[in-house]
């Protein structure tokens, strides 16, 4: 079996489980058929043929990572994740963990803590921590800029970020400790307004669901 094989089995099998988990009273019967047949069967087929396309791109044997035990939790755990969202960009950041789980040298415990993570971060969550990480990377030149909040800079570069549930999902990732400010809105220098802001534990986490092969 090869590894696409493999893989597609594992999705198979962790997909059966997520749609399994859904409550099957008498009143959600038909729902559940709707779902059942549209969106979750879509879903698996998106994120197989992902995956799919993904794993052809390695250059790796079964027997690589036929032992793999990293990755053998993350396309089980991301599978269930994928099963859950219809967004993209999420699922590329899925993916991304999962090809990531098989090239990274990482311990168990902080994989599963980044996976838990990435389940109940929105892309919002992940466009922020990426742009802090390296503001720098956006294009952005401070001498265009004397005084100003990292918060309106981060605004006018990335403008689909300024809803109402920002201050809260800041708040998430420095609560989780991702970032190493508790706040981005008071007034500093054009050079305090684009300096980095994600902490080491950040930058492992942004490593582990990046495409390490095309910078996003």
């Amino acid at each position: 079996m090869s590894i696409k094989e493999t893989a597609i089995t594992t999705i198979e099998v962790a997909a059966k489980t997520v749609v399994g988990a859904i409550p099957y009273g008498s009143i959600l019967v038909n729902v559940y058929d709707a779902i059942k047949g549209g969106c979750l069967d879509k879903r698996r087929k998106k994120w197989q043929t992902t995956i799919e396309e993904r794993l052809s791109h390695i250059e790796k044997t079964l027997g690589d990572i036929g032992s793999n035990e990293n990755f053998a939790t993350t396309i089980i755990r991301t599978t269930e994740m994928a099963m859950k969202t219809a967004s993209e960009e999420k699922i590329t950041y899925l993916a991304n963990a999962v090809i990531n789980s098989i090239h990274i040298n990482i311990e168990e415990e902080k994989m599963i803590l980044f996976l838990a993570l990435l389940d109940k971060y929105t892309v919002s969550h992940i466009k922020t921590i990426n742009y802090f990480n390296s503001p720098k990377k956006f294009g952005i030149d401070a001498s265009n800029y004397y005084m100003g909040s990292p918060k309106d800079l981060l605004f006018q570069t990335c403008p689909e970020l300024n809803t109402p549930i920002f201050d809260k999902i800041f708040k998430d990732l420095y609560l989780d400790g991702l970032v190493t400010s508790d706040s981005i809105n008071s007034t500093m220098t054009a050079n305090g307004m684009i300096a980095k802001r994600t902490s080491a534990l950040g930058d492992e986490f942004l490593s582990f669901i990046i495409n390490n092969t095309l910078e996003q």
